[in-house]
């Protein structure tokens, strides 16, 4: 890395394209900042409040240790968690499902993955515990206009950014149409989207459609297509690998202008691009 900023990789981008660091977990990034000359943008917190949906499912929320509020952040973007692991500092980025407007806590919702070393270790946490999170990151794909509907195809703890737009909508007044299709394996489920289905029994501007692959079967990328008609639409994917494939692969063969379509990837180390 540093013969790569020597050579004139001046920015994070350039190194990432060069190299690849910093696009698979994403822990390393703040850290490749550091070689490029960037002070740590990391606040101290306190991890305030735990929502517990089910024994892999859970809702972190972390405030301010000062009495200022956080800074803003943006429509679908992702904070880096870092904690110490064994006298190590760890980072991992999560995509915040908290509202936009919300300045005295971020909120983060996770799976546990049995063998996630940093999910595993958020999990064993208990409330009042001292982390760190960057600034909100990431590019901003939506907005509160647009020219048509927001679609949210999204599967599994992937409702994550879907839950973070919806809420943001909700709290800043828009009435941009969106449909958001929740894809699960089980009833037991359906406890993370229960805000969404509160939020659109008063907002007629949100839809929302649950599908059980246990009870439905799979789901039919002739289902994805019929989204397909409606007009100006954007898309937003995020799930597992072959959800998100089928669903791409269903919008493209509807012949979806592939700027309208955002995935939204989850790797195993729980990052986010």
């Amino acid at each position: 890395l540093a013969s790569l900023i020597s050579d004139g990789a001046n920015s994070l981008a350039l190194v990432q394209n060069r190299c690849g660091a910093g696009t698979m977990c994403g822990g390393c990034v703040s850290k490749i900042e550091g070689l490029l000359g960037a002070e740590s943008e990391f606040i101290p917190v306190k991890l305030s409040k735990i929502i517990r949906y089910s024994d892999d499912v859970r809702s972190f929320r972390f405030a301010s240790k000062t009495k200022l509020p956080l800074p803003n952040s943006g429509l679908g973007q992702h904070i880096v968690v870092r904690s110490v692991m064994d006298g190590v500092a760890v980072e991992r980025p999560y995509t915040l499902t908290s509202s936009v407007k919300e300045k005295r806590w971020r909120e983060i919702t996770v799976r546990q993955d049995p063998r996630g070393t940093f999910s595993r270790h958020l999990f064993n946490l208990k409330e009042g515990a001292g982390l760190e999170i960057s600034h909100p990151r990431g590019q901003l794909h939506f907005t509160t206009g647009g020219d048509g509907a927001l679609i949210c195809l999204v599967a599994g703890v992937g409702i994550t950014p879907a839950l973070n737009i919806c809420r943001s909508l909700d709290d800043l007044g828009s009435k941009r149409p969106v449909h958001v299709l929740h894809v699960i394996r089980k009833r037991a489920d359906l406890v993370l989207s229960e805000d969404l289905k509160s939020i659109g029994r008063n907002k007629p501007w949100l839809k929302f459609d649950t599908h059980i692959t246990t009870e439905e079967g799979p789901i039919s990328p002739k289902t994805i297509k019929d989204f397909a008609e409606i007009p100006d639409a954007d898309f937003l994917i995020c799930g597992p690998n072959g959800f998100q494939e089928m669903a791409s692969f269903a919008l493209e063969k509807a012949r979806v202008d592939h700027r309208r379509i955002i995935i939204e990837t989850f790797n195993k180390v729980g990052s986010t691009k």
